[in-house]
């Protein structure tokens, strides 16, 4: 990118953690289904959306789905009105992550990898402006590996 698109990771525990801290009222909510939106990454029939909690234990321990900007989306996708509970906890996690300090900023150069558990570790970008030039042009490609569920996973 000619200006900006820094890349940034966040330990979700560590959203975990300062949202015990600040909104502990919150996390219960936060166990029970969300509608996400599924940026079109579902089959032809399929919903556009999926149904899942943001905190899950699961067999090898808390896992974290975050995205809120996805779940405000998939509630307007399912025809869905957030409720005020729903509203507040999707707030207090907004508010966790924007806090300053939390995780690291750093440019994302040419030829690097970036391997991350996005179930653990978040990842997150701030806005560029792309050069003209074609070749001169950010390009990034992003590829999703998981060991189960099919092609349009749920979630």
């Amino acid at each position: 990118a000619e200006e900006g698109g820094l890349s940034g990771l966040i330990n979700l525990y560590e959203v975990y953690n300062r949202l015990l801290a600040r909104h502990s009222h919150r996390i219960p909510r936060m166990y029970q289904s969300f509608w996400f939106d599924r940026q079109r990454e579902h089959e032809p029939g399929e919903k556009p959306v999926s149904k899942n909690p943001i905190f899950e234990i699961a067999g090898d321990g808390l896992t974290i789905r975050v995205v809120t900007t996805l779940i405000r989306q998939g509630y307007q996708l399912a025809g869905e009105t957030l409720d005020l509970e729903t509203r507040e906890a999707l707030d207090a996690l907004d508010e966790v992550m924007e806090a300053p300090g939390l995780g690291k900023t750093f440019e994302f150069r040419p030829g690097q990898v970036q391997v991350v558990n996005n179930r653990r570790i978040g990842h997150r970008r701030t806005a560029f402006r792309d050069a003209s030039e074609p070749e001169k042009r950010r390009h990034l490609i992003r590829l999703w590996l998981r060991d189960e569920g099919e092609r349009s996973f749920m979630g």
